[in-house]
């Protein structure tokens, strides 16, 4: 008779562990959680939220990701992001997203980074505007009209990099450095 209502117990108690754990929330659980629908360009308002670049975007003709975003003060927030190829064509591509959280921009970051292999790092929203601006004046592909629309009223910063592919390396001339100056006096 013991074993049956230790059983009998036993299994009310896995009932009631399994309720509380289907009413948990659990983040990452099916996805980021909205914060109601709002697109991408009703974001275009709010202020500026974190941003990142592709480690390496300051070398010439890189080839990088951007991500831009603005948050409202209750978390709600709006991000955009950018392909861009400093050597040419230009801006590769641009997508938008609205409904998330200010936690779900480092998901994000962390997925344009495993698709590219590149580290993102943090920057200044007038970096990331800057480096839009300058690809798009070089050449777009599909580019999401939201995605730019929230890049809006951002200040540009100055590039210390100009766009285009990297210079290749000079070649010496002949007769330079000291094996050049040895084959001048031994050969003349």
């Amino acid at each position: 008779m013991q074993d049956k209502q230790r059983q009998q117990r036993k299994a009310k108690r896995a009932e009631s562990k399994k309720k509380k754990r289907a009413n948990a929330s659990r983040p990452g659980v099916g996805g980021p959680v909205t914060v109601g629908s709002e697109s991408a360009s009703k974001g275009r308002t709010w202020p500026t939220g974190e941003c990142y670049v592709s480690e390496g975007w300051d070398e010439p003709g890189a080839r990088i990701d951007a991500v831009f975003s603005r948050s409202r003060p209750d978390g709600a927030t709006v991000l955009a992001v950018f392909e861009l190829d400093r050597s040419g064509p230009g801006l590769l591509g641009a997508r938008a997203r609205g409904g998330l959280r200010r936690e779900h921009v480092a998901s994000e970051c962390a997925a344009v980074s495993e698709r590219s292999g590149q580290a993102m790092i943090g920057c200044a929203p007038g970096l990331v505007a800057a480096l839009v601006d300058d690809a798009r004046g070089h050449g777009a592909g599909e580019v999401a009209a939201s995605a730019l629309e929230l890049l809006e009223g951002v200040p540009r910063i100055e590039l210390p990099v100009p766009f285009g592919p990297a210079a290749a390396p000079e070649a010496a001339p002949e007769g330079d450095g000291w094996f050049g100056g040895l084959r001048k006096r031994l050969l003349g």
